[in-house]
């Protein structure tokens, strides 16, 4: 039988999970993040909603390293998704990977790459998430590259 989930008390447990995944993923690649996240929500109609987040939806990396954020799509299955990275700053890359799908839900791996040359700033980058059928719907990155 699935489990069903109280709306408030389900919505706590998720933010603490986030949290908790944030930490780690955090001080396993040894980048400073913030523990919000961004979503973005297509409501087009009950039928077809689906969401998409980042989380963080900020993070703090240092020339010449790594960070890492995680990208879960919601109310997706069945659909054909693909990730399109807005305009980033020079020096720096970002990669979609790595896929878990279970129970409704499916994540991502979001891993944005700076190089040694990268200019210190603060920078917005958009990670769109394209479905078949849908309206696209993009969630915003805040990234700081910090010596």
């Amino acid at each position: 039988m699935p489990l069903r989930e109280s709306p408030v008390v389900g919505r706590d447990v998720k933010a603490a999970l986030r949290g908790a995944l944030v930490l780690f993923a955090t001080a396993a690649i040894g980048c400073n993040a913030t523990t919000d996240a961004t979503t973005a929500i297509d409501s087009s109609s009950s039928s077809s909603t689906f969401s998409f987040t980042l989380a963080p939806s900020s993070v703090t990396v240092s020339p010449g390293s790594s960070a890492l954020t995680i990208g879960t799509i919601r109310g997706a299955a069945g659909l054909e998704l693909t990730f399109v990275v807005g305009t980033v700053p020079n020096g720096v890359s970002v990669r979609v990977t790595s896929d878990t799908d279970g129970g409704g839900v499916t994540t991502k791996k979001v891993i944005i790459f700076t190089d040694a040359a990268t200019v210190p700033g603060t920078y917005v980058v958009g990670i769109k998430l394209v479905a078949s059928g849908r309206p696209d719907i993009e969630a915003p990155l805040t990234l700081v590259v910090a010596r």
